[in-house]
């Protein structure tokens, strides 16, 4: 507001006194810098503050949580657990950052990119079903230890390579017998 109403008088001075070179010099380059302030101010819409650590920790539980299938509800009811979570602890100020659940899903493979789960065998994973259940919650974690947080991070991207193989699964019926005979 403030850089708007200096950029609006710094335009007035250089239109009303033009014959002072001096003076229509320093307004265009105060005009100029107001400018690039308020650009910076503006910025791209997206806050920084969405990658701070108790949010993503929120969102790694939340998945882990709800172990969501590639595509489903599980992501969009995740979504407005995420833009409640963010809108309540102030950090934006309404209950819509990620504009839908593919925006969500997107953040969130950003996040667990490059982290690799333990191998794990087929009886430890269990085919298990890629919904949650209310044994599966984690209360009593702490979002905010390094430790935890790093075994959130496991788990989720765990969970999320078993929801890929169970997609492409179901896509691809006969996908092991290929993957047998390319071996």
């Amino acid at each position: 507001m403030i850089l708007s109403l200096v950029i609006g008088v710094l335009v007035l001075l250089i239109i009303f006194f033009n014959d002072n070179e001096a003076c229509v010099f320093n307004s265009a380059i105060l005009a100029f810098t107001s400018l690039v302030g308020l650009l910076i101010i503006l910025g791209d819409g997206n806050p920084k503050l969405v990658s701070r650590r108790n949010f993503r920790t929120e969102l790694l539980v939340d998945v882990i949580t709800r172990k969501p299938a590639v595509e489903g509800k599980e992501w969009r009811i995740i979504t407005y657990n995420m833009n409640q979570y963010l809108f309540n602890h102030g950090q934006w100020h309404t209950p819509y950052y990620f504009y839908s659940d593919e925006d969500c899903y997107r953040y969130f493979l950003r996040l667990v990119e490059g982290v690799t789960p333990k191998k794990q065998t087929a009886t430890s994973i269990g085919n298990s079903p890629v919904t949650a259940k209310p044994e599966d919650a984690i209360e009593s974690a702490s979002p905010s230890s390094r430790l935890n947080y790093r075994n959130f991070l496991l788990k989720a991207a765990e969970i999320e390579r078993q929801a890929q193989e169970n997609y492409w699964r179901r896509r691809h019926p006969n996908i092991d017998a290929l993957l047998k005979k390319t071996e």
